[in-house]
């Protein structure tokens, strides 16, 4: 018993193991994937910024180099007209969406600016206050002036530029001044020293923010001194331009940072925020973009969207698929266990009964033969003149008989070990009472009264093995018979089970004394014998009883109580139940 107990709690200890550690398994594996979508998604994160970075680097040259044709298709002779210039600009802004504006400025002395002045062109040059912000107010004619006079697209927000002044712009001493290199980038060999490009990053008037690139062309000398004779810009308006790039790397969130001249940053998209229950990545790249220095800056957060949940999914489902596998397979080793336990308790207790019936069969018959060997022994040495004594005989005769009936039994018990189901249909009810009556005329002869109720069952077809019932009811009323006194009670009942459909049960009651349930229990194990001091027998019959039920699936029960409705003329008023239960649905 210690040993079942310490086995199943080795199984218990597994089962709960084997169930963590199929638990840790599927955390493991969880772990490892979303591990896996984060490192996917910085992965991700950075090969964008390196596309981004390789893309600002075309796009520079693009820039530079559509900025420098329009530069130099404003030179051809003869000028070309306005419609060919917006063609030309049309084309340009086509190529790069992210351009405001292209623009031309030009040098005119008095008269031939004078000349200009119109409705549709009024100067106006920009006037920085002392809070730090600027505004436009009118121009007057100078000896030498340099006014805006082409815009593309000419619009309600870039109307205001035609006819501004230029040459007083900070943004141009890049252009006139070659003392200091970083306040310009020279991008372009030409003969002329003049022509070469300036960029910087300032605020529009109409709002936003926008990066300068200018470039001059041609040369003016005035007082001995040299002007040019055209400057080109191409306004590049940061916030669409952040839009662009956004676009083209698919986010959106990308900030871009653009120093200015006064080497201020200007930042342009959305502050960021942290994502509640996320992990924030933040990527950043410095990119050279028209001689500037462009910061690009990304954040991507790590959240519950992140995550790949249907191969989450997919582990839970295997996980919980393997726990009821392991789980059944669990019960499977279990139940067999059990089976294994319950076979080897049975074998061991059927080892116990052959070896308990040999000792018994051995005391049995060695009690008769002994007295018979003693009765002949005696016989031999009577002489044969003495007067005839019928007691050594009778002797003979009754231990013979006693040894007749051990040997009859233990073939029963032998029949029933080798016997063969052989069910077939048959009149049940007929062959009840066929079984039943021998043993009314025994009753009577014992003075035993004997009462049969089949409540009204006359007829009733049924599959079963006829030798099984024969052998059953036997042992049950002769075992009625053995253990009932003179004078006393049988009952024989036969009824329709209220439990189940198709089902009859057969009770025996017999006026006995009480018994304990210990003893109803133990008395259909073999060789258990009630009253073994006052009646004869061997314990067999019922145990048999028990075998045959088992086989045929049949229900014996024994129960033990007091029936008041018992008539008080005879002795006893408990009594001791054996009850058949034969399902036959």
């Amino acid at each position: 018993m210690a040993r079942k107990n310490s086995s199943k709690k080795v199984i218990a200890r597994l089962k709960l193991l084997r169930a963590f550690s199929i638990f840790v398994i599927w955390g493991m594996l969880s772990a490892t994937s979303i591990y896996n979508d984060f490192r996917v998604l910085k992965l991700n994160q950075k090969q964008n910024l390196l596309v981004l970075g390789k893309l600002m680097s075309e796009l520079d040259n693009q820039a530079i180099l559509s900025l420098t044709n329009f530069t130099d298709f404003i030179q051809f002779e003869p000028a070309p007209t306005l419609q060919e210039k917006n063609r030309f600009s049309s084309l340009v802004t086509q190529q790069l969406p992210f351009i405001y504006t292209l623009t031309k400025a030009t040098a005119y002395d008095k008269e031939a600016l004078k000349a200009k002045i119109s409705p549709n062109f009024i100067l106006k040059q920009t006037n920085q206050f002392a809070d730090g912000h600027r505004d436009l107010m009118p121009y007057y004619v100078q000896d030498f002036n340099i006014v805006t006079d082409f815009v593309y697209p000419l619009t309600a927000k870039t109307e205001p530029i035609i006819g501004l002044e230029v040459l007083s712009l900070d943004i141009l001493d890049g252009l006139f001044a070659q003392s200091d290199a970083s306040e310009f980038v020279r991008l372009l060999a030409s003969p002329n020293t003049l022509n070469q490009t300036a960029v910087d990053a300032f605020h529009l008037f109409e709002g936003g923010y926008a990066i300068s690139v200018l470039q001059s062309a041609g040369e003016v000398v005035v007082d001995g001194v040299r002007y040019p004779k055209y400057i080109t810009s191409m306004l590049i308006e940061l916030e669409a331009f952040k839009i662009y790039l956004a676009q083209l790397i698919n986010t959106d969130n990308l900030r871009i940072g653009v120093p200015s001249l006064d080497q201020k940053t200007l930042w342009f998209g959305d502050a960021y925020t942290p994502y509640p229950l996320s992990i924030n990545i933040d990527t950043q790249q410095v990119v050279n973009f028209l001689g500037r220095p462009i910061t690009l800056q990304t954040r991507l957060a790590f959240g519950i969207t992140n995550i790949n949940w249907v191969l989450i999914l997919f582990m839970t489902v295997l996980g919980i698929a393997a726990f009821l596998y392991f789980n059944q397979l669990y019960n499977v080793i279990k139940r067999k266990q059990t089976k294994l336990v319950q076979v080897n308790t049975k074998l061991t207790h059927n080892l116990k009964t052959q070896s308990d019936m040999l000792a018994y069969i051995s005391h049995q018959l060695n009690t008769p033969l002994t007295l018979i060997s003693l009765a002949t022994h005696h016989l031999k040495r009577t002489p044969v003149e003495e007067k005839y004594n019928p007691y050594h005989l009778d002797t003979i005769s009754a231990q013979t008989t006693k040894m007749s009936q051990l040997v009859t039994n233990i073939l029963d018990v032998k029949t029933t070990e080798r016997l063969a189901l052989n069910p077939q249909m048959h009149e049940l009810i007929a062959h009840l009472r066929h079984i039943i009556k021998p043993y009314i005329a025994q009753f009577k002869d014992n003075d035993i009264d004997a009462v049969i109720n089949f409540s009204g069952i006359d007829h009733f077809d049924a599959l079963y093995d006829q030798v099984s019932l024969e052998l059953v009811v036997d042992n049950l009323l002769s075992n009625a018979l053995k253990y009932t006194d003179k004078f006393e009670w049988v009952t024989i009942d036969l009824t329709y089970s209220t439990k189940r459909a198709s089902t009859l049960v057969l009770t025996i009651n017999n006026a006995h004394d009480l018994l304990t349930e210990d003893e109803c229990e133990h008395i259909f194990t073999k060789f258990v014998r009630l009253n073994s001091e006052t009646i004869a027998g061997n314990g067999l019959g019922l145990g048999v009883v028990k075998e045959i039920c088992e086989r045929n699936n049949w229900i014996i029960t024994c129960t033990s109580s007091v029936l008041p409705e018992v008539s008080k003329k005879y002795g006893k008023d408990g009594c001791v139940s054996l009850q058949l239960v034969l399902p036959f649905g």
